[in-house]
């Protein structure tokens, strides 16, 4: 019998583990939207893990989701009220693991007192913030690929 999935705080252990859920949404995921240059260049841009971890722990908050095969999820949020990272392994995408982990980010960020959230989302993940009550501001280029920047504000 397998355990339910479940979220929980980033700990420094993590970097691996969520580089490689990274690594996959990007090469795996992000393949059915995106041209092969622009994965390379999206790869490219991943720091290393030493530089990956600092950042997830300098973030407000930075969650985890894991079963019983691992890290399938995780997500950030900065102290200025962006969600810099919202990704899911290709094996647990489509199973709601991204919209209950900003639901979660929402609430840490009502518990703070943010008065707005922020992010840049991908062609993928649009839909998903969407589907929160998020807004698209302007639909930018990073990396050559098009994104969106997107807000909502908080009550």
């Amino acid at each position: 019998m397998s355990t339910p999935p479940a979220m929980r705080s980033y700990i420094p252990y993590d970097a691996e583990s969520t580089l490689e859920v990274l690594h996959q949404a990007i090469e795996v995921t992000a393949r059915a939207v995106y041209s092969p240059e622009q994965i390379d260049a999206w790869l490219s841009s991943i720091p290393s893990p030493a530089v990956w971890n600092s950042d997830l722990c300098d973030s407000l908050a930075a969650l985890v989701k894991e079963d019983d095969e691992g890290i399938y999820a995780f997500c950030n949020l900065m102290h200025s009220g962006e969600i810099e990272y919202l990704m899911c392994h290709p094996r647990r995408s489509r199973q709601n693991a991204a919209s209950s982990m900003l639901e979660a980010l929402e609430d840490i960020a009502r518990q703070k007192n943010l008065p707005r959230l922020t992010t840049r989302a991908s062609l993928l993940a649009k839909n998903v913030f969407q589907r929160q009550g998020f807004i698209i501001d302007a639909e930018e280029k990073k990396l050559g690929m098009t994104c969106f920047r997107m807000s909502k504000e908080m009550d």
